[in-house]
């Protein structure tokens, strides 16, 4: 069975609800669909969404635990059940479903609780050469989970588990920025990295990937966090990943990927 992608998810879906927007408000437009009650598109719509957020779900409550790389975590932390959690929270805030908008709620727990002292998220930084590049994708995703939430006002970027918050994690990502050899006795474990390349020499991804999406939303919501300071002087820093970094901070344009939301809402003047 094919299973649509997230991406591919959204793009329908923003295009349905401008339609199911079209039809509960103007009245002209049921006439010429030839619908005898617009309601029952409606609908129509919402099973037909549901269904797909549903095939493309991964089960959440795999208590399965990876322990190839050094630390026992559970499976269903890691970045891909993060971007599924996230349709299913949309789909619950687009329905009124508690249920599945608390997926993500849950989710955000799962990822966060296998946060270490440093930071550092295990499943991420144990994929080799892409060790950097994977914290920073799972960032990314991890907001779009924030920023649904907050739209419910429910603060996830602050909430602490086991003491530590969303914070640490960028931090962790900037530290490992300035000096990507930090991750080095993570990313040995070299567990699906993807790519041929040593993992003494991290992968320094174009500054318009997902590894740096997450960067905009963060500034906008925290403009005066001592992490925000770090992003806005990286360009002072010494090497390759600074440097691709940086570019990807100063960019007008910047990278939408992996977040499926504009960047334009979340850009601000840079300096």
């Amino acid at each position: 069975m094919a299973v649509i992608s997230f991406q591919d998810l959204i793009h329908q879906s923003l295009w349905i609800l401008g339609l199911k927007l079209r039809i509960q408000t103007n009245q002209r437009t049921q006439p010429r669909l030839g619908i005898a009650n617009h309601h029952n598109l409606i609908d129509l719509l919402d099973r037909w969404i549901e269904s797909k957020v549903r095939a493309f779900k991964k089960n959440h409550n795999d208590l399965s635990i990876y322990s190839k790389f050094g630390v026992n975590v559970r499976k269903s932390a890691q970045n891909h059940y993060v971007v599924s959690a996230s349709s299913s929270m949309a789909l619950g805030a687009w329905l009124g479903n508690d249920i599945l908008f608390k997926t993500g709620l849950s989710q955000w727990d799962t990822t966060l609780e296998t946060m270490l002292s440093d930071g550092s998220l295990p499943h991420e930084t144990s994929r080799g050469s892409r060790a950097i590049s994977y914290t920073g994708i799972t960032l990314t995703k991890l907001i779009r989970l924030a920023e649904m939430a907050r739209t419910q006002g429910i603060d996830l970027y602050n909430k602490t588990i086991y003491g530590k918050t969303f914070h640490h994690a960028v931090s962790f990502m900037l530290d490992a920025v300035e000096q990507p050899s930090i991750v080095f006795e993570y990313a040995k474990y070299n567990r699906d990295s993807g790519g041929s390349i040593p993992y003494d020499r991290q992968e320094a991804k174009s500054p318009s990937s997902g590894t740096y999406s997450w960067i905009k939303p963060y500034l906008l919501r925290f403009p005066d966090h001592s992490n925000s300071r770090r992003i806005k002087d990286m360009g002072t820093k010494e090497g390759y990943f600074a440097a691709t970094f940086a570019s990807a901070y100063h960019r007008t344009m910047s990278a939408d990927q992996h977040l499926n939301v504009k960047q334009k809402c979340f850009l601000q003047p840079t300096q």
